[in-house]
């Protein structure tokens, strides 16, 4: 796992909010890089180490022709325990947050 400064300034904000959750355009507003793109794909990439979590709410079911699909709204994201356990490592190092 090879994390950058932006992906612990992320983590950084979404822990001063823990366990509150923040919506992803929130989120975004806070980072000093705004870019949609890169926030989409560096949130994925944190996803998939588990150092964060996405809140869905489900709304309910569309029906096409008998087949049922749910309706899921991404409400917000939320740091994880191992996301907090990595922000404490670096802090352990001695590293600027």
């Amino acid at each position: 796992m090879n994390l950058t400064e932006y992906h612990y300034e992320i983590l950084n904000i979404l822990n001063k909010k823990y366990p509150k959750s923040l919506r992803k355009n929130s989120l975004l507003a806070l980072l000093s890089n705004k870019n949609s793109d890169k926030f989409d794909r560096e949130i994925k990439y944190l996803e998939e180490y588990k150092l964060l979590e996405e809140k869905v709410f489900g709304a309910g079911e569309l029906q096409i022709f008998s087949v049922q699909f749910p309706i899921l709204i991404s409400l917000s994201l939320k740091i994880t325990e191992d996301g907090i356990n990595v922000l404490r490592a670096k802090k352990r190092e001695g590293k600027d947050l």
